[in-house]
């Protein structure tokens, strides 16, 4: 298949089965703010020449359960959810309690794609926690565009 045609296929799979992707990040600059280490507006962009919206949402510093709860619901009317293990330094659990609730049949969360700076110790635990329950891709066999060193892995939920 030449690589046009592959390409149209992509956007034709993304537009009918993907229209929003969730970005959960510490990382996220907010407005005015600039960041050297990832280019998420660049990101975006590439989301959106594909038909699908990519919401980014900057991660607080403080959190309580409220905050674990709006970004669950958030979560749950995504299609794709892109978030980072450690969204406070070396601390997976505010991650894992997103995404133990988006293994509820009732999600609409198809995909988690898990990004970390650590890609080691993100895989180790990821691995740790739900290897033995799901499909966790590793990083050579899915690596999406844009995202460089940053992917961990892929869980697919809801399939």
């Amino acid at each position: 298949m030449s690589e046009l045609l592959a390409n149209q296929l992509k956007r034709k799979i993304a537009r009918q089965f993907c229209r929003v992707a969730l970005w959960i990040d510490d990382d996220i600059p907010g407005l005015g703010e600039k960041t050297d280490d990832f280019p998420f507006q660049e990101a975006c962009d590439g989301f959106a020449n594909d038909g699908v919206i990519c919401q980014l949402n900057k991660f607080p510093r403080s959190v309580d359960n409220g905050v674990i709860e709006k970004y669950v619901a958030l979560a749950k009317n995504a299609d794709v959810l892109i978030i980072d293990w450690f969204l406070k330094q070396k601390d997976a659990n505010s991650t894992k309690k997103i995404i133990k609730e988006l293994f509820k049949p009732e999600t609409g969360t198809r995909f988690i794609y898990i990004l970390s700076k650590d890609r080691d110790a993100a895989q180790r635990e990821l691995l740790d926690e739900w290897g033995d329950l799901l499909n966790v891709i590793p990083t050579t066999d899915c690596k999406p565009r844009k995202m460089g060193n940053l992917f961990v892995g892929l869980i697919k939920t809801n399939l």
